[in-house]
C-alpha cells in the first residue's frame, strides 16, 4: 500500500515540473480550462451568470447510460445545507428577496457535482490551482496600483492618516472591508499551489503573489482582517509541527514575519493607529456602533427565532424596534455573518450551516490522522482548514459572506478542495426509471426559478430606468416604469417608496413667487394624487414601522394635506425610534 502510494505521489510530482512557465494544455483540459475560468469571472462580477449551469448537470447525468451515486459525508453536507436554505425560503417574511440566496446555494451545488469528477484527476486539480493563482496575481497588481493612486490623492492633500479615509478606498468598486475579506481568501489557494511547486523561479513568483496579497491586506487597515490572517498563521504552525521539521517551520515562519513587517514599516503610522484599540474617533465610532447593532439584531432574532426573516430581509427586519444608537439606521448589514444568520435564517438555517462545518471538521481531522495520506496532503488539508477558520473568524467582526458573490464561492471553493479527502459512506445505483424522475423534477425547480429570475431582471431593469427618469424630471415616464415593477413586485418595499415620491413630484409643483422673488409657492396641488401617495407610504410601513426616511415623508405629505395631528405623529415617532435622524 505505502508503494503504490508513493508511485502516485512521484507520478503528481513530476507532472508539477510543467506547471508554470512550461505548462501546455491538453485537448482534453481545454475546456476544463474554460470552465474554471467562466465560474471565476462569473462569480467575480456575479454568480447567478452561472445560473445555465444547473441545465448543463442535468443534461450530463441524462447523458450517463448507468447512472450511479457516492453518498459521501460533504453530499449529506451539501444537501442538508440546500434543504435548509429552501425551508427558511419558504418561510420568509418576503420570499421575493430570498429566492435569490436559494439560486445561489443551488449554483454552488451544481459546481460541487461537476467537481467532484473533475477532481478525481489531479492533473485537474492543480489546474483549478494554476488559473486561481493567475487571476489573483492580476487583481493584486491592480489592487496595489489602485492603492498608491488612492495615497496619492489623499497625500497631496496633505492628508496622512489613512484609517480616517479607508471607506473612500474601494478597488474594483467593492468596499475595502469585502476586498480584505477576499485577499485572505487568496492566501490559502496561493499557498497550497506554492507547496506543489519544485523550481525555485516559480517559487519565488508565488512568494511575490503571497508579498503583494500581504501589503494589500495591511492597507486595508482592517483590524478584523489582521486578526484573521494571525489566525490562519497561528492555526496553520499549530496543524504542521507534526508534519514539518523544526527548521523548515522555522524558516516559513521567518518569510511570513519578513512579509508583514515590511508591509507595515511602508504604512508605518497608519498601521500603528490601526492596531491600536479605539485611538482615533472613527475606531470609536465603530466599536461602539456595532456594540449597539448586535444589541438591536437580538431583539430581531427574538421575534422570529426559528426561521428567521428570510435570506436578505435584513433591511426588512431592522426597522421592526427603535433604534439604540446613531449608526444603526445607516447601517444595511449586522457587521456579523453569525447575528445575520440567526436574523435572516433564524435556528433552522443557522444549525444547517453549523452541521456543514461539522461536517468539514470531521473529513479534516479523520484525514489528518489517517496514515493513507502522506505528508504533503496532509500539509494540503492542514492550509485548507486553517483558511477556512481564517475566514470564519473574519465573519464575526464584518459580515461579506452573504452579501458579496465572490467571498461566498471562494470560500466554497476551500470546501471544494476537500473533495479529494472526502469521506464515502454508501453508493447507490438508480433505474432508468428513477434517473428520469430525478431528471423530470430537477427540470421542473429550475424552470420555476428561471421564470423569477427573468421577472427579478425586467424588476431591476424598469427600477433602474424609473431611476434615470425621476432625475431628468420626467415623472409622467417614470410612473410608468415603476408601475411594471410592482406588477411582477407589489410589495417591494423599494418599489412602493419610488411610487409615492413620484406621486408626490407630480401632485404639486413649487415656483418662485412673482411678487416676492425670495420666496416660494404651490403652483399646483392635486390632492387625490398625494393621497394615492400616503397608500403607498402605509404599504412601506406596514413592513418597516420604524423606518424613519417613511415616517418622514408620511408626515410632510399628510402636512401638505392639512392633516397637521396626523403630521405631528409621524414627526414624534421619528424622534421617539430614531433621535440621530
Amino acid at each position: 500500500m505505502d508503494v503504490s502510494i508513493d508511485l502516485e505521489q512521484n507520478k503528481i510530482v513530476s507532472r508539477q515540473n510543467i506547471f508554470m512557465l512550461d505548462f501546455k494544455l491538453t485537448k482534453k483540459q481545454v475546456p476544463i480550462t474554460l470552465f474554471f475560468c467562466v465560474i471565476i469571472l462569473a462569480s467575480f462580477w456575479n454568480i447567478q451568470l452561472l445560473f445555465p449551469l444547473i441545465l448543463l448537470v442535468i443534461f450530463k447525468v441524462y447523458k450517463i447510460s448507468q447512472f450511479s451515486f457516492r453518498l459521501s459525508y460533504l453530499d449529506i453536507g451539501f444537501i442538508i445545507l440546500l434543504m435548509g436554505e429552501i425551508i427558511t425560503t419558504i418561510f420568509s417574511s418576503y420570499i421575493y428577496n430570498s429566492l435569490g440566496s436559494v439560486n445561489r446555494i443551488v449554483i454552488v451545488f451544481s459546481i460541487y457535482i461537476f467537481y467532484k469528477n473533475i477532481f478525481k484527476k489531479g492533473d485537474n486539480h492543480f489546474l483549478g490551482s494554476l488559473i486561481f493563482y493567475f487571476f489573483s496575481s492580476i487583481l493584486l497588481i491592480v489592487t496595489v496600483k489602485y492603492f498608491m493612486f488612492f495615497y496619492k490623492n489623499l497625500t497631496s492633500e496633505g492628508f496622512f492618516e489613512l484609517n480616517n479615509f479607508k471607506n473612500l478606498y474601494t478597488p474594483f468598486g467593492v468596499l475595502n472591508n469585502i476586498w480584505a475579506s477576499i485577499l485572505l481568501l487568496f492566501i490559502p489557494f496561493n499557498l497550497i499551489f506554492l507547496i506543489h511547486l519544485d523550481k525555485k523561479g516559480d517559487k519565488i513568483l508565488l512568494i511575490l503573489n503571497l508579498l503583494l496579497t500581504v501589503f494589500s491586506i495591511i492597507v486595508s487597515f482592517s483590524r478584523g482582517a489582521y486578526l484573521s490572517v494571525f489566525v490562519f498563521v497561528f492555526l496553520l504552525n499549530v496543524l504542521l509541527i507534526n508534519y514539518l521539521r523544526f527548521k523548515q517551520l522555522f524558516l516559513y515562519n521567518i518569510i511570513m514575519v519578513l512579509m508583514f513587517s515590511t508591509s507595515a514599516l511602508l504604512m508605518y503610522n497608519s498601521f500603528k493607529t490601526t492596531i491600536s484599540f479605539n485611538k482615533i474617533e472613527s475606531q470609536q465610532r465603530s466599536t461602539d456602533g456595532r456594540i449597539a447593532l448586535w444589541k438591536h439584531s437580538f431583539k430581531l432574532i427574538k421575534d422570529k427565532p426559528i426561521v428567521g426573516y428570510g435570506q436578505d430581509n435584513y433591511l426588512l427586519a431592522q426597522d421592526k424596534h427603535p433604534y439604540l444608537g446613531e449608526d444603526i439606521a445607516n447601517s444595511y448589514r449586522t457587521n456579523n455573518t453569525y447575528i445575520e444568520l440567526l436574523i435572516e435564517r433564524g435556528i433552522l438555517g443557522f444549525a444547517s450551516y453549523l452541521f456543514f462545518f461539522l461536517i468539514v471538521l470531521i473529513i479534516v481531522f479523520k484525514n489528518l490522522k489517517s496514515r493513507k495520506n502522506t505528508q504533503k496532503e496532509k500539509i494540503e488539508i492542514a492550509i485548507i482548514f486553517s483558511g477556512i477558520i481564517a475566514i470564519l473568524v473574519r465573519e464575526f467582526t464584518f459580515s461579506s459572506l452573504f452579501e458579496n458573490d465572490f467571498v461566498y464561492l471562494l470560500t466554497f471553493h476551500l470546501v471544494f478542495l476537500l473533495i479529494p479527502y472526502d469521506i464515502k459512506i454508501k453508493e447507490y445505483r438508480f433505474s432508468q426509471r428513477k434517473k428520469i424522475g430525478f431528471l423530470a423534477i430537477s427540470l421542473v425547480v429550475f424552470s420555476i426559478l428561471f421564470v423569477i429570475n427573468i421577472k427579478r431582471v425586467f424588476l431591476v431593469y424598469n427600477n433602474y430606468k424609473f431611476v434615470e427618469a425621476y432625475e431628468k424630471g420626467e415623472i409622467g415616464k417614470s410612473l410608468k416604469l415603476i408601475d411594471k415593477a410592482l406588477l411582477l413586485s407589489p410589495k417591494n418595499i423599494i418599489l412602493n417608496k419610488h411610487k409615492a415620491i413620484a406621486l408626490a413630484a407630480s401632485a404639486y409643483k413649487i415656483d418662485i413667487s412673482e411678487k416676492q422673488p425670495n420666496l416660494l409657492f404651490v403652483n399646483y396641488l392635486n390632492k387625490d394624487t398625494l393621497s394615492l401617495s400616503l397608500d403607498y407610504l402605509q404599504r412601506v410601513l406596514t413592513k418597516k414601522p420604524f423606518d424613519s426616511e417613511t415616517n418622514y415623508n408620511l408626515g410632510w405629505v399628510n402636512f401638505i394635506l392639512g392633516n397637521d395631528e396626523k403630521a405631528g405623529y409621524y414627526f414624534n415617532k421619528i424622534l421617539v425610534s430614531d433621535k440621530h435622524f
